[in-house]
């Protein structure tokens, strides 16, 4: 059969503002098509992939198909925004077929503009256990599970951004010491239990942990700051981006942030009280966040904050649950009148110069909604912080009203949830 993948994308996007679950039924032989196609492209791009920003990035979405549906809201559906996945498509969540069947589908319609690394719940052995395969059982069939399989086992597993920021599912392994190890891994392939496959699919960062450690997962090792900080001078890097951990914020930084964890599925598994994250990388390398917040929540909240991150600048722009017409360019005019295109800057310490940042999108995306709550963290000079919240009125005038720490909701400190 001819694949018909607009068709496929037209109706799988049709549950958009419908209630939660409501499944889209595709034909098995429609599926199917899409892991064929699919297949043949992961198979001709590098299982390394060397990516340009502008892009953005997302961790986990572990069958979340609703919330997939958000993040595409907030950052655009493609081709609107270039987008690299980090894996952990299926498994936990209850829609993990139409999760991966829009991504497959958007892959195929757009294979230069649409990313997918491989995660650890992308094999068989893990799926098999975890709910994937016992949803394409109950929905098709085992037959069409061990097709899926066979997808899997050719997606990409590690990309690098514009030469600086190296990506990846789990993160870090002791056998690797150069880029080419990674370009040398022959696919199709299941992931084996030990060795460098292994290790970027199932590594974790931890901060009580100096060089390589045992993993309480019972696979691969975690690694220190130390390994981090050693990797990224060795390779030229700026920033390693990885998943694979529930963070609270939906992103988390390690080793003065050289690293950040990204977490796209918000209240995970219904359990967790966990926000959802994606990672936006403009041309500038300049990173920015937009947060998902769980879905129960009503309030519009928007929170703006500025820290450097090692990368170049990082902007994190934290949004609760809120209409998809976030700017209205007349407030946002009204807000940079009042605060100016370059109010806040960034000083490095130790005596580095500063680096401005430059804050007219921030305002664009602050002038909608219903009085959103601002918060912005100012380094003005080294070793001292100067923090304060302000609230849009009603007509985009701003309110201050005393200050609050921001160090939580930026994820300053560490968490191991």
């Amino acid at each position: 059969m001819d694949l018909d993948v607009d068709s496929i994308i037209e109706r799988l996007l049709e549950v958009q503002g419908n209630r939660p679950l409501r499944t889209v039924q595709l034909s098995e032989e429609e599926i199917r098509g899409l892991c064929l196609k699919s297949r043949e492209i992961f198979l001709s791009e590098s299982v390394l992939l060397e990516l340009e920003a502008p892009i953005k990035i997302c961790g986990d979405i572990h069958g979340q198909y609703f919330d997939l549906l958000r993040l595409f809201e907030y950052g655009g559906f493609p081709p609107a925004s270039n987008y690299l996945f980090l894996g952990d498509y299926v498994d936990r969540g209850k829609q993990s077929l139409e999760t991966i069947c829009l991504l497959l589908s958007y892959k195929i319609k757009y294979p230069e503009n649409f990313f997918l690394l491989r995660g650890n719940h992308e094999c068989a052995s893990i799926n098999r256990i975890y709910g994937f395969y016992d949803e394409c059982k109950r929905r098709y069939s085992v037959k069409l599970w061990k097709v899926f399989t066979d997808c899997f086992n050719c997606l990409p597993v590690a990309a690098i951004i514009d030469d600086k920021i190296f990506c990846m599912h789990g993160g870090l392994s002791p056998e690797l010491n150069s880029m080419d190890q990674i370009r040398q891994i022959a696919r199709p392939t299941d992931v084996p239990d030990t060795g460098l496959l292994c290790d970027l699919l199932w590594s974790d960062p931890d901060p009580n942990t100096t060089g390589w450690g045992e993993n309480d997962r019972g696979v691969s090792f975690t690694f220190g700051s130390d390994i981090v900080v050693n990797f990224l001078i060795k390779h030229e890097l700026d920033l390693i981006c990885r998943a694979h951990q529930v963070v609270e914020d939906g992103y988390e930084f390690f080793s003065k942030r050289r690293l950040v964890t990204l977490f796209s599925a918000p209240n995970y598994c219904g359990e967790f009280d966990n926000a959802g994250a994606m990672m936006s990388v403009d041309k500038t390398l300049m990173c920015s966040f937009q947060i998902l917040k769980p879905v129960d929540r009503k309030r519009l909240n928007v929170w703006v904050a500025h820290a450097d991150v090692g990368v170049d600048r990082l902007e994190a722009v934290v949004a609760e649950d809120h209409p998809q017409q976030l700017v209205r360019r007349q407030r946002a005019a009204r807000a940079r009148e009042e605060h100016g295109d370059h109010e806040l800057q960034l000083r490095h310490h130790q005596g580095q110069r500063p680096r401005e940042v430059h804050a007219p999108e921030a305002h664009e995306r602050l002038a909608g909604g219903d009085a959103p709550q601002v918060e912005a963290l100012v380094a003005q000079s080294p070793g001292r912080r100067v923090e304060r919240r302000e609230q849009l009125g009603e007509h985009g005038d701003v309110q201050r009203d005393g200050a609050r720490g921001l160090a939580q909701q930026l994820g300053l400190h560490q968490r191991s949830l």
